[in-house]
């Protein structure tokens, strides 16, 4: 059997039970005549013509503590309602929250500088405080 819908052909083929016809130069088969004229109406999607441009920037995890340099390739797949990125860091690729990539520019530059003098600062009073620490007489041991 074949059916004609907005001047495509539908062909019934009886031996797998499914229509199949070709729409913009494509096979296509499905299990009803009313599927196979929904996706003939369906309209056609425009291609965006869009793409995500790299971008150089920093990482910075958590704490403030390790500072990376990377380019953001592509966006990533959203977690826990936050905006994902697919960052590249000496080779390696890696998934980090958008809140935690900043664009490499001269007054970022400048920014990571004094926070990673700041964490500096606070190693070493971690250390100090320790050496300290270890002087404390009347231990019981």
């Amino acid at each position: 059997m074949i059916v004609t819908h907005n001047k495509i052909e539908i062909t019934y083929n009886e031996a797998d039970n499914q229509w199949e016809f070709t729409l913009r130069n494509r096979e296509h088969c499905t299990q009803s005549l009313r599927e196979a004229r929904a996706l003939i109406d369906r309209p056609v999607v425009e291609k965006r013509d869009w793409a995500f441009i790299p971008i150089k920037g920093w990482v910075i995890d958590w704490s403030g503590a390790k500072v990376e340099e990377g380019t953001a390739t592509s966006a990533a797949i959203p977690k826990y309602g936050r905006t994902r990125l697919r960052v590249t860091i000496n080779g390696t690729s890696r998934t980090v929250d958008s809140s935690n990539f900043f664009p490499l520019n001269e007054e970022n530059a400048q920014l990571i500088y004094q926070l990673q003098e700041l964490q500096n600062l606070i190693e070493t009073t971690i250390k100090e405080r320790d050496r300290v620490k270890t002087l404390l007489k009347g231990r019981i041991e």
